[in-house]
């Protein structure tokens, strides 16, 4: 009969309680034999997977506050940021006026034209032309007409002599 008082399982040794009880165990070569003995054997003290089945389990706490905070986390805490004043954590957005903001008030009337603007700067409102360079033929609405010698070309005369003298037609 081999000695329950000690298994050795993975390299690892364990005692075992109450051997003496458990001395009848028979050890085969067989691991699944074994097993099964170790089981039928240790059944009245093995876990049978409620943990209501345990003694002297210890009370789960279901609330955070059941613990002692020994880590010191925070319980409580107020807003301090110095950054961020007191109007800007309002829940209403504020209001301002136009000279607050550096505006027009709302009563400006905004010109829409240039004729309703001050000519405080001097610009033109008219202007006529009296360039004495450009003569007043040029400025006409219509274009002046010139003769043939007055632009130095031949006259139609001129032409109808050079197509008799020389026999060329001129087109």
């Amino acid at each position: 009969m081999a000695d329950l008082s000690k298994i050795k399982l993975n390299g690892t040794e364990y005692e075992l309680k109450d051997a003496v009880a458990r001395a009848n165990m028979i050890v085969q070569n067989d691991l699944d034999t074994l097993a099964a003995e170790f089981r039928e054997e240790f059944a009245d003290v093995a876990f049978s997977g409620d943990y209501n089945d345990l003694d002297n389990t210890p009370t789960i706490p279901t609330n955070i506050s059941a613990f002692n905070n020994d880590a010191g986390y925070l319980t409580s805490y107020t807003e301090t940021d110095p950054t961020v004043p007191s109007w800007a954590k309002q829940s209403t957005k504020p209001t301002y006026t136009a000279s607050e903001v550096g505006a027009l008030p709302d009563t400006t009337t905004v010109p829409t034209k240039t004729s309703d603007l001050t000519n405080d700067s001097g610009f033109l409102t008219s202007f006529t032309e009296t360039d004495p360079t450009v003569p007043a033929w040029a400025k006409a609405e219509s274009k002046p007409t010139y003769t043939a010698s007055e632009v130095g070309a031949a006259s139609a005369s001129d032409l109808d002599n050079y197509v008799l003298k020389t026999g060329h037609n001129v087109t």
